[in-house]
């Protein structure tokens, strides 16, 4: 029996050199037998570092050693799939242990809170005795994710952590790519801890409108009952701008919850792209309230026109009134621009959506981030006041991140100026252009409308193409259950444009 062990365990460890790799990773099929199972043995912290024959594990985070603090000690494991050996790290970050002979999965006991790493990918042998585990930066998420159209927006690569409450709870995400290329969404649960198994639900589709597509279960490393999932997506030119996305959830083999699943977004199997923070648009207006017009005697009608089975969006029916600066439908009869003033719906819903632009982003996305994520319209569209007292009321601060030092201390209302030196990483520096400016949504009329500017036509024209909202006849518009309006290119801006009527 004992020579059989030996010669299992150097199949064992072949198998975890020689194993494909999966999203970056390796498939791996190593069970670590529970506690009670007569083939495992415990083997005591050693730590003879002067042990030619030791093996040791370091770690590091961004790049730099890392030493676990002494109030939270940590330990270095190694299994060979039928022994399990642990050694706790030092006061100088290093985790020795000698005896061992052969080839070995190396994990963790534990990880400091705020921090994983990937237990699955870390491997010692004979001669590769001395290795390294990088320590990631679990990135802070907002919003519940509670449905395929309430999620958590992901707005880079890197790794991510989410609370499961039950074996039917799930948390919906959705990731908006900046480039082309191979995407990935992996979970990162211990194979030799095998307790617990993520799966996903993979969603198609848009922003606007989403399919569930299937669920799934595999694709990353795996032993007999955790089965880490790996989910790729190719993104080409044309979809840049898209989301993609997915639900997280999770089995486990005791039935005990709340569980905790990490999981990683790559790209190109890396963790980051290089890309600059998106310009930050200040709206140019010189508000004035709109109008309200009297129900009883206006009636508010949609810009497209009737085709009978269909409608369509034209452009060629509105121009710009230089004297006002607004929109206007064009008189037929003069061919100029004053007739009824164009309006388009900003703090109330327009047709297409159940959300207003003023709220859309309550969901935890970007939606109002455009043009290939250079251009954030959030300011222009809710202005100043509105996204303090909502970063605020949920306890996030949209510019300075939660722990920042100005915005903990009371040195800042939630924002610091660019420049500023006591700014974390996460901060978003602000212009200084852009405290107090106002946004459209304070000026709209009691239907939630404002008049069409050049400057608001632009921004619908952008965000129209950045939710593909017209896409070929496949978009969000033009596949409406009972509108179905069309648009040329140039005309996709009317979307959420109207003007009033008398009755």
């Amino acid at each position: 029996m004992k020579y059989i062990k030996q010669i299992a365990a150097c199949l064992l460890g072949l198998c975890l050199i020689l194993s494909a790799f999966s999203c970056g990773q390796y498939n791996d099929p190593l069970y670590r037998p529970d506690a009670t199972n007569e083939n495992e043995t415990i083997a005591e912290d050693q730590t003879e570092a002067g042990d030619d024959d030791s093996f040791s594990v370091t770690l590091t985070l961004n790049g730099e050693p890392f030493v676990p603090s002494e109030e939270e000690p940590l330990n270095a494991q190694w299994t060979d799939g039928f022994s399990f050996h642990a050694a706790t790290f030092d006061e100088n970050g290093k985790a020795t242990i000698s005896g061992l002979d052969g080839d070995y999965q190396v994990t963790l006991s534990s990880v400091p809170e705020g921090l994983a790493y990937n237990p699955n990918v870390h491997t010692a042998d004979n001669i590769n005795r001395h290795i390294e585990i990088p320590l990631y930066e679990i990135i802070k998420t907002r919003g519940d994710g509670s449905d395929e159209y309430h999620c958590i927006s992901l707005n880079t690569p890197g790794v991510y952590q989410v609370t499961l409450n039950g074996p039917r709870d799930k948390v919906f995400y959705e990731f908006r790519p900046l480039e082309n290329g191979q995407y990935s969404v992996e979970s990162w649960m211990d194979v030799t801890a095998n307790s617990i198994n993520p799966r996903l639900d993979v969603y198609t589709g848009t922003f606007a409108a989403k399919w569930f597509a299937y669920e799934l279960d595999d694709g990353g490393a795996a032993s007999q009952y955790t089965k880490n999932f790996c989910h790729n997506v190719k993104i080409s030119d044309e979809e840049i701008g898209n989301v993609f996305t997915f639900a997280v959830k999770s089995d486990t083999r005791d039935n005990k919850y709340p569980v905790t699943v990490t999981f990683v977004v790559q790209f190109n199997g890396g963790f980051s792209w290089d890309r600059t923070k998106a310009t930050l648009i200040l709206p140019t207006e010189n508000f004035k309230h709109a109008p309200d017009y009297d129900k009883n005697l206006y009636d508010f009608v949609g810009a497209e026109i009737s085709m009978g089975s269909f409608s369509l969006f034209d452009g060629d029916r509105f121009a710009l009134n230089e004297e006002d600066g607004y929109y206007h439908l064009i008189d037929e009869a003069t061919g100029k621009p004053t007739g009824p003033i164009l309006f388009a719906k900003i703090s109330q819903p327009c047709r297409f959506f159940d959300d207003a632009f003023t709220a859309i982003e309550y969901r935890g996305n970007k939606a109002l981030t455009v043009s290939n994520n250079t251009e954030n319209y959030k300011l222009f569209i809710e202005g100043w006041s509105a996204m303090m007292s909502m970063g605020q009321s949920m306890d996030m601060g949209y510019f300075c991140a939660v722990n920042c030092p100005c915005w903990t201390k009371g040195e800042c209302p939630g924002a610091c100026v660019e420049g500023c030196e006591n700014c974390t990483e996460q901060c978003t520096p602000c212009p200084p252009e852009a405290i107090g400016a106002s946004g459209y949504a304070g000026y709209c009329n009691t239907d939630g409308c404002y008049p069409v500017t050049e400057e608001l036509k632009e921004f619908l024209q952008k965000y129209s193409i950045s939710q593909l909202l017209f896409r070929d006849g496949q978009g969000f518009v033009e596949t409406h259950e009972s509108i179905k309006a069309f648009a040329t290119e140039a005309d996709q801006w009317l979307f959420a444009c109207g003007y009033y009527v008398e009755k």
